[in-house]
């Protein structure tokens, strides 16, 4: 074959390969208007600031650890919050403790994750979210729930977050912005911890 039918050939080899579709390594993950992580389990929080060891509880359960409110609580404080009598200084507020117990995580603080991040985590990556709001800007105090589903109501065009809320049980599903927001007007995110995963 003379080289200049060679090149030719070659040329045109490479036009055809660079003119076509690209294919994804990974399959694309669409989800679907609706979706929720099944059997995912509920635990009410047994003391009056403990909602994010009931949260805690409830996610890392889902994801394979079984870690106990008040053993949390004792970790936290540094007292005997699973013996009696029951310290005072036990039923004190935190954060999960998901680094102590083997699970990485991402967090955003003063943010809340989008619905398409939402609908990612649980659809795509099967995964719950801890989130946390203020009662009220400014204020540093406020409650944390799980959320595990989300649906799309299509009568009024909007995406409804399910929630699991350790202080009065499974809340109703709430709208988006009610869930980013808060339960109240003057309500803001506090933080959000996502990408949960047991090492």
């Amino acid at each position: 074959m003379r080289s200049g039918a060679f090149f030719l050939l070659t040329t045109l080899g490479f036009l055809i390969l660079w003119t076509q579709p690209a294919v994804p390594l990974f399959p694309v993950c669409r989800p679907p208007a609706s979706d929720y992580l099944a059997n995912f389990p509920y635990f009410a929080q047994l003391q009056s600031s403990w909602c994010w060891a009931a949260t805690g509880q409830m996610v890392m359960q889902f994801l394979g650890k079984s870690v106990q409110q008040c053993q949390q609580a004792a970790d936290q404080t540094g007292l005997a919050c699973c013996g009696m009598p029951f310290p005072v200084g036990c039923d004190a507020g935190s954060w999960p403790l998901f680094e102590e117990y083997g699970f990485s995580y991402d967090m955003m603080a003063g943010k809340v994750l989008t619905e398409a991040q939402i609908k990612a985590q649980i659809h795509c990556s099967r995964k719950p979210i801890a989130h946390a709001y203020v009662y009220a800007q400014g204020v540093w105090d406020g409650h944390m729930v799980v959320a595990y589903g989300y649906s799309w109501d299509p009568v009024q065009h909007i995406t409804f977050i399910e929630v699991y809320d350790p202080d009065w049980q499974q809340a109703p599903a709430i709208p988006y912005d009610e869930y980013a927001r808060g339960p109240a007007t003057n309500s803001a995110p506090w933080r959000d911890y996502y990408n949960i995963t047991k090492k």
